[in-house]
């Protein structure tokens, strides 16, 4: 057999450990992601963060990005325009398209009056005078663009980065979805995107600079590596349940319909790993 460190790891052998993330922003005054613990749960309903953990911890998970600038952008038939928005008048600016004909929207060094001070090499600052604030749909929707965050993620072999929406957040229906993505941020280097897809053709759908536009959430790359197994599927009707699994089942079913016991204190109790509390809320 061959010497193993020079073997290329199964996905699924890779170390658990992690997330340990770091984050390297482009520019110098554009928002760091946030931990969504420190965002996002201060807009749930207070019942929902006494009482309901699974919805704070939804809500806590991963890191906050938010635009490093507000912009808008309107989708009509084949095209798709970009406008930037004046911080001072909040007033929408020149439109330009990024999808069609018409004159190049600005690049962001020239919009955040970015120069060339830093200690890198021409060829590089090049590279990121080129780089648009949203690109268009890779798969040619117009309705689609990426939204390029400036935000280069870097976690430990075996974790990856899922950009995805933001949960429980509230905003105004119908405007925009996200299209979650993995970017596998232990080796690929580049400038996390956030795909997002229009919904209502001629509507100025605005970003603002500080308003959560995604949640940047760490997975463990064994959890979708193609060779591991998935999940097991025992079957339909309880006849296919496992003694475990109805068991379990049947004791949360009891205890919901004879106590008033909460989630979180049941929580409490099997960490403590001692007897079921009659704690009442």
């Amino acid at each position: 057999m061959g010497d193993s460190r020079h073997e290329v790891p199964r996905r699924s052998a890779l170390p658990q450990r992690g997330p340990e993330a770091e984050f390297w922003s482009l520019y110098p005054d554009a928002p760091l992601p946030r931990p969504a613990r420190d965002v996002l749960p201060n807009v749930l309903p207070l019942t929902a963060i006494q009482r309901c953990p699974p919805i704070t911890t939804a809500s806590s998970l991963g890191w906050v990005l938010t635009p490093m600038l507000s912009f808008a952008v309107r989708w009509s038939g084949d095209s798709l325009d970009l406008a930037y928005i004046d911080e001072e008048t909040d007033e929408v600016g020149a439109w330009s398209p990024i999808l069609g004909d018409g004159p190049r929207h600005p690049r962001l060094h020239e919009v955040m009056d970015i120069k060339d001070t830093s200690r890198r090499a021409s060829a590089e600052q090049i590279a990121l005078d080129q780089m648009p604030l949203i690109d268009p749909s890779p798969f040619g929707d117009p309705r689609e663009f990426q939204y390029l965050s400036g935000i280069v993620g870097v976690t430990a072999p075996g974790w990856a980065m899922l950009v995805r929406s933001v949960p429980n957040w509230p905003r105004s229906a119908g405007d925009f979805e996200i299209v979650e993505g993995v970017v596998e941020t232990a080796w690929s280097g580049s400038v996390l995107p956030v795909m997002v897809r229009l919904r209502t053709e001629g509507a100025v759908v605005r970003f603002a600079r500080n308003a959560p536009l995604a949640v940047i959430h760490p997975v463990a790359v064994a959890s979708y590596a193609k060779e591991n197994a998935p999940v097991r599927a025992s079957g339909a009707g309880i006849d296919a349940w496992s003694d475990e699994a109805w068991d379990r089942f049947v004791r949360a079913r009891l205890h919901r319909a004879t106590s008033r016991s909460s989630y979180r204190a049941l929580q409490a109790d099997h960490y403590r790993e001692g007897p079921p509390s009659e704690q009442r809320e």
